[in-house]
């Protein structure tokens, strides 16, 4: 299994440690849209999507993939599981990725601003490739081979600590929004964070549809 990431502080850093060799990069895998669900579903919201539309409790993923337990990971997608909807329409696509157990949306700012490991990835990477989970585990990008979270430590700060994306951060009391501001479809920045339609690096977060494109295009 993965390491326990024991603290940034604690231990020597291992100098053979990197996460260059073998590291994965580009963004995580589109989607087919045209995959097929099982019509076992249940009134049950046992999981929901980060947008918060129930999952199917039973459906099937290329290469005949049978998920029974709503969210599942098939394909090794670097974000985490995902599953297919009971209804489409609520996450303008077919599937969704699943909003962990336990997760709490809060406004959360990385601490400090501008922190990179030491091989120079931000906060930003490591949600984007996968590295960590938002409630602080470690996420399928990451490689048990290359230690913990501590052995990548700057100035004794690791992910862990520093990144929202990974569970850390802070949690200031008031985040100064812009007042009333609303995107084209009335989604408020309050329905942004409960969504994690975005990320605390200015990125797109887990809950946003890959075939809805760009911020700008809800401008």
């Amino acid at each position: 299994g993965l390491p326990v990431d024991v603290g940034a502080g604690s231990g020597e850093q291992s100098a053979a440690a990197t996460k260059v060799a073998g590291k994965l990069r580009g963004a995580p895998g589109v989607r087919r849209l045209s995959e097929t669900a099982d019509v076992n579903t249940t009134v049950n919201r046992s999981r929901v999507t980060y947008n918060g539309c129930e999952c199917k409790r039973t459906w099937t993923a290329p290469g005949n993939t049978t998920c029974d337990s709503y969210c599942c990971n098939p394909d090794a997608d670097r974000r985490g599981d995902w599953c297919m909807v009971v209804d489409p329409t609520c996450e303008e696509q077919d599937w969704g990725y699943c909003r962990p157990v336990g997760l709490v949306s809060r406004v959360c700012r990385d601490e400090p601003q501008g922190w990179r490991d030491k091989d120079y990835e931000d906060c930003g990477a490591y949600g984007a490739y996968g590295y960590c989970t938002p409630t602080g585990g470690y996420g399928l990008g990451w490689s048990a081979s290359w230690g913990t979270f501590a052995d990548f430590a700057s100035d004794n700060l690791s992910a862990a600590t520093v990144c929202c994306n990974c569970g850390g951060g802070s949690f200031p009391e008031a985040c100064e929004d812009v007042p009333g501001w609303v995107d084209k479809e009335n989604n408020t920045c309050q329905t942004y964070v409960e969504s994690h339609w975005c990320n605390s690096t200015g990125g797109y977060g887990p809950g946003w549809g890959e075939s809805w494109g760009s911020f700008a295009d809800l401008a």
